[in-house]
């Protein structure tokens, strides 16, 4: 992943034969530049020793859907056709 850049991520659903459905929307997501206060790449020297930072994503809101059948869940990252990548500002 690179900073600045926006991805698209999805949800993959399973049934509980282990089926998938095809990606649903979840959300496009930019991965912060190195210049937003609180995800610079190094923070820290200790003695000429830097410590760098890793930027993660964390799903955490998908609730239990065994009711609907849902066996298993997948988050993935999807492709964005050229139409939904223009800038607009």
């Amino acid at each position: 992943m690179r900073r600045g850049e926006v991805y698209r991520y999805g949800v993959i659903l399973y049934d509980e034969y282990g089926h998938a459905s095809s990606p649903k929307f979840v959300a496009d997501i930019m991965i912060p530049p190195e210049s937003e206060p609180g995800f610079e790449l190094v923070t820290e020297f200790n003695n000429g020793q830097a410590t760098l930072n890793r930027i993660g994503i964390k799903f955490s809101a998908v609730k239990d859907l065994s009711e609907f059948g849902v066996g298993g869940w997948e988050i993935v990252r999807c492709n964005r056709s050229y139409s939904d990548k223009i800038n607009i500002f």
